[in-house]
């Protein structure tokens, strides 16, 4: 039994481990690549939704 709690802490370590920032803000030549067609398959990718203000001079 101590060896299935073992396995499992690895396995909940390695998850934590995984949703852990990987890229900085403002850095976003990451956003714009598209995910592979294996990444896809296996659901391994984030939607990305860019918003972006025009600022118009209203002068």
């Amino acid at each position: 039994m101590d060896n299935s709690n073992n396995e499992r802490k690895k396995h909940v370590l390695a998850m934590i481990d995984r949703k852990k920032p990987s890229v900085a803000a403002g850095d976003d030549k990451f956003l714009k690549k598209e995910a592979g067609g294996k990444d896809k398959a296996r659901g391994d990718y984030t939607r990305v939704t860019t918003f972006s203000y025009d600022e118009v001079d209203p002068s």
